[in-house]
């Protein structure tokens, strides 16, 4: 067997046991300045000023902006904390801070009436813009979601 036929082998040997990805598609909301990368089979439900919204079978995206020129990071924590109590989560699986693009804030992953959540509280470092993102998945799409989630940019 010549080194090409190794190679040739162990390249189709390694691609069977890697995970099959999802086909993204950049989103846009053009009121807000921002874009994320989510599922082909996304559908737009809600693109307007006060609300960004889209879903497939598995996992649901919204977002709502908070204009406050006054909210800071810190801020931002308390806010994050304050929406995870009232919500009154079953189990609190992650939480963290998070730095994406322009973006600075806070995340937690929990699950609330059996359905998984991601919750981000996020500050746009140029702007007065801030953002609530709430992200629900079925059991499974915990690495489609948390891919929507660290795809945000402005």
């Amino acid at each position: 067997m010549n080194a090409l036929h190794k190679i040739t082998g162990i390249v189709a040997f390694t691609f069977l046991f890697v995970p099959v990805g999802f086909s993204q598609v950049d989103y846009h909301w053009d009121q807000h300045g921002i874009g994320l990368m989510a599922p082909d089979d996304f559908k737009e439900e809600t693109n307007n000023y006060e609300e960004f919204s889209a879903h497939n079978d598995n996992v649901y995206l919204s977002i709502i902006p908070w204009q406050d020129e006054y909210i800071d990071h810190d801020h931002l924590a308390s806010a994050l904390l304050e929406i995870t109590l009232e919500m009154n989560y079953d189990e609190l699986t992650d939480a963290d801070e998070m730095f994406l693009d322009y973006f600075e804030g806070y995340y937690v992953q929990g699950v609330k009436d059996g359905t998984n959540t991601f919750i981000a509280a996020l500050l746009d470092t140029e702007s007065s813009t801030n953002m609530i993102l709430v992200i629900a998945f079925n059991d499974g799409y915990v690495d489609e979601a948390a891919s929507i989630l660290m795809s945000i940019y402005a």
